[in-house]
């Protein structure tokens, strides 16, 4: 597989956004062509994140590019973030946790 750098993470983290409100809004997109899971390991400042959730990496038809799904509320928590579930919004609130 290849090898991601920081602006597939970021991308990887906003797309994680609409994957943590509903899977089914990912895929609504359009067809996948091939889903599997992605052994590409997840580094933050040279450490890698020990992750509980696999990353799947997806094809969409008529595309050659793979777009990689990382767990986001892991990859947030350990970055030292609050990620919270809106129930009555269906939404997802991510704070910093504060250093005190």
């Amino acid at each position: 597989m290849k090898r991601f750098d920081l602006k597939s993470l970021a991308l990887g983290l906003i797309i994680g956004v609409i994957a943590i409100v509903g899977v089914n809004t990912v895929f609504a997109a359009g067809k996948i062509k091939s889903a599997e899971y992605s052994d590409v390991k997840v580094n933050f400042y040279g450490t890698e994140v020990p992750l509980k959730s696999a990353l799947v990496a997806i094809q969409k038809d008529g595309s050659d590019d793979m777009q990689l799904y990382m767990p986001l509320r892991e990859v947030l928590e350990y970055m030292q973030f609050n990620v919270d579930w809106n129930a009555k919004n269906r939404s997802v609130n991510i704070t910093m946790k504060s250093n005190q």
